[in-house]
């Protein structure tokens, strides 16, 4: 018999169990939002023969509006009810082409009564099919799309087992992957049913550990029902996505609904497959370059990587400034609505980017350290390195100051007016950058890196970019200590001040933060991951020393040292 285990497990029992179990079978807090979602259908019944149908199918879980007056608010709801279905396909639209996706093919994965497939079938004139294990749920879906006159189309089929291979342009999967007794199997098919480059929407729940990111959470299911719940850890749900296929995968929204427990929230996020046969070949295979047509390649490669709120786009805009540099300010991160190829390399990526070197020999990148973006990094970078000088820079700042300058932008920029300085939120925020900084490291493992210190290039910006600019082979230009008067700049993508409002950077920043920082430490003081970010301060002291330094084994593995160390404790808490 298999013995369930409720509460926390580790990743490598989460593996075992699943494994076990095949070989068996041979919602951060988001801001309110004022706005209303429900699903508005045209009917051409009247409001009597309607509301006589709508009457059969009593308890109504979700608010439709009809175009003759009718709405499923008249009748029985059942407990909780959602005036607002269309929510969560709402906060996707932006991230998937839905438009240049037209009449293309949709599956909604436990779709309840079809509201969101409807909709796609009806804005996009998608060919969609919905699947539910709930027969009831499938035929009111029947009853609303035969109502609206649409096409959609819905069976009773099983989220594990459902296959049609290379079929769909997107699948949406809201609500059901936590119910599922094997998560991976669902992940592992949905995959393997959309076409290659195809979307994932995905939204579930989550249980986010501090001490260790690779903790899920396992819930027998209320009223005792034969499922178990699985709560995925944000970064196990990840590498699961990109165990079976999928890149690009990005978080779009996290909510903390009333009644979740400790720890838990429900996250939306969106997800690629990858395009070829080889579920890694954004990693291993560049792709074809770009005719020998191409007019303007550059003699020289430079990346700028860092972690959010990190100095990026500041150090990105005074390199711009160079003479001899192009500048290309966030290139994946700035066109997710139209998402171009991440397996490129040099030419490919001026071809993808539409870019226009106007003379200059140095092309320079600077993307933020998301796992596909870096992948799509080292991709243009591994074919650069084979033709031309090739560079990696990393800019380091002081952690703490990284968190009060991420707080800041969560309350003033990104729509969380409420967020707070707490420990909770702090192991929370040092989780996933510790998730960052793993892939920067490497990053850099595989390429000449130099590090660069925020606080010294602050403090003493003159002689930091001496030291850097002598590191990447590039002339000296005191044109990049007044970026700001450069009126043919390209517009800087990340810190919105150094877009909008362009000054020289100085010690002001760092004097700030550190006065803001002893303020409010005793309220982030206990957090679980602040004697990590503590042994990378002092660490980063000794580089602000210097400014400036090769990213070099001895270097990385220091880092590195400091991030193992800090798994090891937390996994034995």
């Amino acid at each position: 018999m298999r013995r369930l285990v409720t509460g926390p497990i580790t990743l490598r029992s989460f593996a075992r169990m699943l494994a076990d179990r095949s070989a068996e079978k041979s919602e951060a807090v988001a801001p309110a939002d004022s706005r209303t979602f429900a699903l508005k259908l045209n009917t051409e019944l009247d409001a009597d023969d309607l509301r006589a149908r709508l009457k059969t199918w009593e308890p109504w879980g979700q608010l439709i509006e009809f175009s003759n007056g009718v709405s499923t608010a008249e009748f029985t709801q059942h407990r909780p009810f959602n005036p607002n279905p269309l929510q969560k396909l709402e906060a996707v639209r932006g991230k998937i082409p839905f438009e240049l996706l037209r009449r293309g093919a949709l599956l909604d994965v436990g779709c309840s009564t079809g509201y969101n497939a409807l909709q796609c079938a009806i804005e996009y004139d998608m060919r969609v099919l919905g699947i539910d294990l709930s027969p009831r749920s499938i035929r009111v879906a029947r009853l609303l799309n035969d109502l609206a006159n649409a096409r959609a189309r819905y069976k009773v089929e099983d989220a594990e087992a459902f296959s049609r291979p290379e079929s769909f342009d997107v699948i949406l999967h809201f609500g059901t992957l936590y119910q599922l007794r094997d998560p991976l199997a669902s992940l592992r098919k949905t995959c393997e049913n959309l076409k290659s480059g195809g979307w994932l929407a995905l939204e579930t729940q989550v249980y986010d550990h501090p001490e260790d990111a690779g903790i899920c959470y396992l819930m027998p299911m209320r009223g005792g029902a034969k499922a178990d719940r699985w709560a995925l850890s944000t970064a196990v749900l990840s590498r699961c996505l990109r165990s079976v296929g999928f890149e690009l995968v990005e978080e779009v929204v996290r909510v903390q609904p009333a009644g979740l427990g400790p720890r838990m929230s429900r996250m939306t996020l969106v997800a690629r497959k990858a395009d070829g046969r080889s579920k890694h070949a954004h990693l291993r295979a560049p792709a074809p370059q770009a005719s020998q047509t191409a007019k303007n390649m550059p003699a020289q490669l430079v990346a700028l990587l860092g972690l959010p709120r990190s100095g990026t786009t500041i150090l990105a805009a005074m390199l711009s400034a160079h003479p001899d540099v192009h500048m290309v300010f966030e290139p994946w991160n700035a066109t997710k609505a139209k998402p171009r190829p991440m397996n490129l390399g040099v030419a490919a990526f001026i071809d993808a980017f539409d870019i226009d070197l106007a003379g200059k020999r140095v092309l320079a990148i600077k993307e933020t350290a998301q796992q596909s973006y870096v992948d799509a990094i080292k991709n243009v970078l591994s074919d650069a390195a084979a033709r031309m000088p090739a560079n990696l820079v990393w800019i380091y700042r002081n952690p703490l100051h990284m968190y009060l300058s991420h707080s800041q932008a969560m309350r003033e920029w990104w729509g969380h007016p409420e967020h707070a300085l707490t420990a909770d939120t702090f192991d929370q925020w040092a989780a996933a950058s510790m998730h960052r900084l793993r892939s920067v490291l490497d990053a850099l493992s595989l390429f000449s890196g130099v590090c660069v210190s925020y606080e010294a290039l602050a403090s003493n910006p003159a002689d930091t970019m001496r030291r850097l600019l002598d590191q990447i082979g590039l002339s000296q230009a005191d044109e990049v200590l007044d970026y700001h008067r450069n009126r043919r700049r390209p517009k800087p993508r990340g810190d919105r001040r150094v877009r909008d409002t362009p000054k020289p950077i100085s010690p002001q920043s760092v004097e700030e933060r550190e006065q803001e920082l002893r303020a409010h430490l005793s309220a982030i003081e206990g957090a679980r991951f602040m004697p990590m970010m503590k042994r990378l301060c002092d660490w980063g002291e000794k580089l602000a020393e210097v400014g400036v330094m090769p990213a070099d084994k001895q270097v990385m593995g220091e880092v590195a040292d400091i991030l193992r160390a800090a798994t090891m404790t937390a996994g034995e808490r």
